[in-house]
């Protein structure tokens, strides 16, 4: 029983927790709603079900529909967080319940992964660094066309806290952001959009723990003035870059500014790729060449 409710993929699966007189499901729109108002011997069995679940997914087409009224309800439950186990959170779904989300962030988070985070609930972000000490993997992206500031600003106040986190991976970055990050005392990757604005930042003195770095857009110049803003990264033993039509001077540039930055003796990896020849998947593992 304990496998079965280890990993789960949907809101309506939490639902699914409930006795099973609780819920129903209607055969021709698929929405599961509740029958009826959830007493404290509902909540005693949820909550033993639920301290079973260690890893939770929201995907982009899910099997089943929860009204907004019914995940409401099930935001009531005693003593949060809902899933007080969970140790994996991915939410890949465009609507961003920030109630629902609230209720499942807690102690025990390793890894959250949110693509899709609305500018009203950044406070959110704030949130991961108070409660979840043992964060050590953490991707974020907001909404394309919404406020790239704010997350910005609320990533800058939060990661401070997140002294565990190994790997972090960010859509919308600033200069400020970048060299709070470099600083964690644990973070080993590092995967960012650079600024498109210029740095006027010295870098910093300090030399940081980073070991892998990858950049997934904007031009050879913008990763130069992100690498200044980070300071040294004397361990820094992975670059993989994602640049529009970079050209050999804007290479000859890079290459030089990235020597001011590392310790050439220990990368062992290299690669710039043009971005209009790359397809989605993963830029950890890119189909190119290294230069």
């Amino acid at each position: 029983m304990d496998a079965l409710y280890a990993r789960m993929e949907e809101i309506s699966r939490v639902l699914m927790l409930l006795p099973r007189d609780c819920w129903t499901v209607d055969g021709n729109t698929n929405e599961i709603t509740l029958t009826r108002q959830l007493t404290m011997n509902d909540w005693s069995f949820f909550r033993r079900n639920s301290r079973r679940v260690r890893m939770f997914g929201h995907p982009r087409n899910p099997t089943f529909l929860v009204s907004s009224s019914t995940l409401d309800a099930i935001c009531l439950l005693p003593l949060p967080p809902i899933l007080p186990h969970l140790r994996v959170l991915k939410w890949t779904n465009e609507h961003f319940h920030g109630p629902f989300i609230r209720q499942l962030v807690g102690p025990e988070l390793t890894t959250v992964s949110w693509n899709c985070i609305p500018f009203q609930f950044f406070p959110l972000i704030s949130l991961l660094g108070e409660t979840c000490q043992s964060l050590q993997f953490l991707s974020l992206a907001g909404i394309d066309g919404e406020e790239d500031i704010g997350i910005s600003q609320a990533l800058e106040n939060a990661l401070p806290a997140m002294s565990s986190l190994r790997s972090l991976s960010l859509y919308t970055t600033s200069y400020r952001l970048l060299e709070i990050s470099a600083s964690l005392p644990a973070l080993e990757e590092l995967s960012f959009t650079p600024p498109d604005s210029d740095s006027r930042q010295s870098a910093p003195s300090k030399e940081f723990a980073i070991r892998k770095l990858y950049s997934e857009s904007g031009s050879l110049g913008s990763f130069r003035n992100a690498l200044r803003a980070m300071g040294h990264l004397s361990r820094l033993q992975t670059i993989k870059a994602l640049s529009p039509s970079p050209r050999v001077d804007e290479l000859t540039e890079f290459l030089a500014e990235l020597c001011l930055y590392t310790n050439p003796d220990q990368l062992n990896a290299l690669s710039v790729m043009d971005e209009s020849c790359w397809n989605d998947g993963d830029l950890q593992e890119p189909q190119s060449s290294s230069i």
